[in-house]
């Protein structure tokens, strides 16, 4: 055999090495692992019972110590993380990784989606465009992986169960009323300590306070609207259901304080 025969019976370098394999050695079956698997559906459950009983569980908590640090201009936020090592955001880290990995790159890829910055120097038409761009990016993004939305909902439903506790505890008669309230009041609190997380000092200024407060009542307030007009369309929101305990429409009797509103 001359210097140009070859011997095609003697084994390359690295046989595992697919890339120095002839084609007939190729296993052309074998699955690649660079592709992404499906999470099937014991991964959609787990990624669905981590955003709601653990995250959720954790905004929970979130709310409840906002609310008190509204009160406090956040003392209790501030002695909970001093004393207790209390950071929900950390906490909630620490979920994400008991995700799926498909989920986990689902979000790192969705942190990079919609976040065009408004310049100084932009005029207003520019400023628009930036906003409807990252707008539409964050909905398309969404619209192709489902399951951000609904693990969204999953996080946020524990919050949304104790709106309604908060409702009914307030005692008032109208329940859309009181469903807006317990909105409200969900959404003041858990702005509230997510302010404080991000302060310097770990503590909440009177205009920090006065802030959530506001959004808590623009929540409220839009929450109404939404009662309402479920109301005069025989609908029923998902707060007003709390409320009453069943779907509005559900009979002609007037709801206590207010006789326009069946329950």
């Amino acid at each position: 055999m001359n210097k140009y025969d070859i011997d095609w019976n003697q084994p390359t370098a690295n046989n595992s090495d697919t890339t120095n394999k002839k084609p007939w050695e190729q296993n052309w079956s074998e699955e690649k692992t660079d592709q992404p698997k499906e999470k099937g559906f014991l991964g959609q459950a787990k990624d669905h019972a981590v955003s709601f009983l653990g995250k959720g569980v954790v905004g929970v908590g979130e709310v409840a110590v906002g609310l008190s640090d509204m009160m406090s201009d956040g003392a209790t936020g501030k002695i909970l993380s001093e004393k207790l090592g209390y950071d929900p955001k950390a906490a909630k880290n620490v979920m994400t990784g008991w995700q799926s990995e498909q989920y986990q790159q689902q979000l790192k890829d969705s942190a990079n989606i919609g976040n065009r910055k408004i310049e100084e120097g932009d005029d207003f038409a520019t400023k628009v465009g930036k906003k409807f761009d990252n707008a539409v990016d964050i909905t398309k993004n969404a619209i192709s992986n489902p399951s951000l939305i609904t693990n969204t909902v999953a996080e946020s439903l524990p919050s949304v169960f104790l709106g309604g506790a908060l409702g009914r505890a307030f005692g008032i008669a109208n329940p859309i009323v009181a469903g807006s309230v317990g909105e409200a009041a969900v959404m003041a609190g858990s702005q509230a300590e997510q302010i404080r997380q991000e302060t310097v000092d770990g503590r909440l200024t009177a205009d920090q306070s006065l802030a959530s407060g506001v959004t808590g009542a623009l929540g409220g307030l839009f929450g109404y609207a939404g009662g309402r007009l479920a109301q005069k369309i025989g609908l029923s929101d998902v707060d007003t259901a709390l409320q009453t305990g069943r779907p509005m429409g559900f009979d002609e009797t007037p709801c206590p304080g207010d006789t326009a509103i069946r329950c």
